[in-house]
């Protein structure tokens, strides 16, 4: 598992120079496979249908391999699911063949392989939105694309019928996710919110992220925070727009959408709180070495809640990182004066 998260970060970071051979298409393959994450979205709304989206990858489990070759090139496995599934595929078992990009390469050569990167870049933030930490994995989701459900297997087996039988068998989860999203669609704006709060509450914490443009629903839908539930969509909003710059290494600009939501004056003292101390901890993590930035935003954490159980254990951290700065300014101190 941890493998496989690994992967996802490790590509994250080398992306700006390497490209995998991989090329997006809004066609399946001759087996059924759309690689398009996006495009499989719009053909399975339209449709009605869910997404099945079966990603495998330079780790997969051993003795898997011939399961992945079967599902993957002959059509038996799509086309027993085509009624109620639109079938994608993301291939990562070529991550260790990563190609350097040749600065001296023709300008629609360097082209093609900006759009293989994009292509590949936009399914990791996929892969990873949906916390798939294991390979081969097969997982569904709605036509929206939130999480319904992992679905397991042990890739043992060569009989597609059992495949197929495993996939049919969550039809019970399937419904209810289902009927969950149908619910945030009606009614009045107070019942949507409480609606998208259910659906929202029913999710993991990793997989609340693929909710955000409902909490962005949620702060629209409840301006006056009749349903008392506007600090908590306000703060899931902040938490996904720090994740879209996190994926991207922008860790500061993740600290400023923390700090900007800080600010907002209908977020409970709680989360006002909770939303200056993830900014200090990504900060610190980053290992930066502004020491009285790092203070302000705990000291920012503290007097939003100072009555809080957690303001004794932020004092004592407010006060563990002085101490830090101080020794860092004797060393650098010491340092200089060696110099001269």
């Amino acid at each position: 598992g941890i493998k496989m998260k690994k992967m996802l970060k490790f590509l994250a970071v080398i992306f700006a120079a390497v490209v995998i051979s991989s090329c997006s298409s809004a066609k399946p393959d001759d087996s059924g496979w759309y690689n398009d994450y996006e495009a499989a979205k719009k053909i399975a709304a339209k449709q009605n249908k869910n997404v099945l989206l079966f990603v495998n990858s330079v780790y997969d489990i051993d003795g898997s391999q011939n399961a992945v070759k079967l599902l993957l090139e002959t059509p038996e496995f799509v086309n027993g699911l085509k009624d109620s599934y639109v079938c994608v595929h993301f291939d990562f078992t070529d991550i260790m063949n990563l190609n350097v990009i040749d600065e001296n390469a023709k300008p629609e050569e360097k082209k093609a392989l900006e759009k293989k990167r994009a292509t590949i870049e936009k399914q990791f933030a996929v892969a990873d939105a949906l916390a798939i930490q294991t390979t081969p994995a097969i997982v569904l989701t709605t036509s929206e694309g939130y999480y319904i459900t992992n679905v397991q297997f042990d890739f043992a087996s060569d009989n597609v019928e059992g495949y197929i039988s495993m996939v049919k068998n969550e039809a019970d989860t399937v419904k209810e996710v289902n009927d969950m999203v149908a619910a945030t669609k009606k009614g009045t704006n107070l019942e949507r919110v409480n609606a998208i709060n259910t659906l929202y509450d029913s999710q993991s914490e990793t997989h609340r992220l693929l909710l955000s443009n409902l909490c962005r629903e949620v702060v629209k839908l409840d301006k006056n925070n009749e349903s008392g539930l506007l600090s908590k969509y306000l703060f899931a909003v902040a938490n996904a727009d720090a994740y879209e710059k996190l994926i991207k290494l922008e860790v500061a600009e993740a600290i400023k959408v923390y700090e900007k939501a800080a600010e907002d004056a209908r977020l409970e003292a709680a989360d006002k709180q909770n939303l200056y101390y993830i900014a200090a901890n990504i900060l610190a993590s980053s290992g930066t070495t502004d020491y009285e930035y790092v203070v302000k935003l705990l000291q920012n954490a503290l007097d939003a809640d100072p009555e809080s159980s957690y303001a004794e254990g932020l004092q004592k951290t407010i006060d563990y990182v002085k101490e830090m700065q101080e020794q860092a300014k004797q060393a650098a101190a010491d340092a200089n004066a060696d110099a001269k």
